[in-house]
């Protein structure tokens, strides 16, 4: 099962968001996705790869690495997230959109730390 599928049959089942979560990161750590790197595909090819967690940029892997005081202002969590645009070359109608768990954790991993390799709170999607 694709985890785009494996998403949809959690969405219609009655299990809790967390416990659907869980099992979303036991899914990604026995089938893991490499973060994309949009420096690397051509634009034209770029719709394949809607959301799906982005390469986060050293400076600010680094920032979080930092600890820094959680959560992030609005303001700070969107000059985040169009730092992550300007790194891989983002542009309208393409976006990077930031998980709330990041802004407010530092993290993007919910349950399962073994999932951190392939997950980095930062998506890509189309407006």
């Amino acid at each position: 099962m694709s985890y785009r599928d494996q998403l949809k049959a959690d969405f219609l089942s009655n299990r809790t968001s967390s416990a659907e979560l869980h099992d979303c990161e036991v899914y990604l750590v026995a089938h893991p996705i490499p973060l994309l790197d949009l420096r690397t595909v051509p634009r034209e090819e770029w719709d394949a790869y809607l959301d799906r967690h982005l390469l986060m940029p050293p400076a600010i892997a680094s920032f979080f690495a930092d600890s820094p005081p959680l959560p992030l202002p609005t303001e700070q969590a969107d000059a985040i997230a169009q730092a992550v645009e300007d790194f891989h070359g983002i542009t309208a109608p393409y976006y990077a959109d930031m998980s709330t768990r990041l802004q407010t954790e530092g993290r993007a991993w919910g349950f399962v730390p073994e999932v951190a390799p392939y997950v980095s709170g930062f998506y890509f999607g189309k407006a």
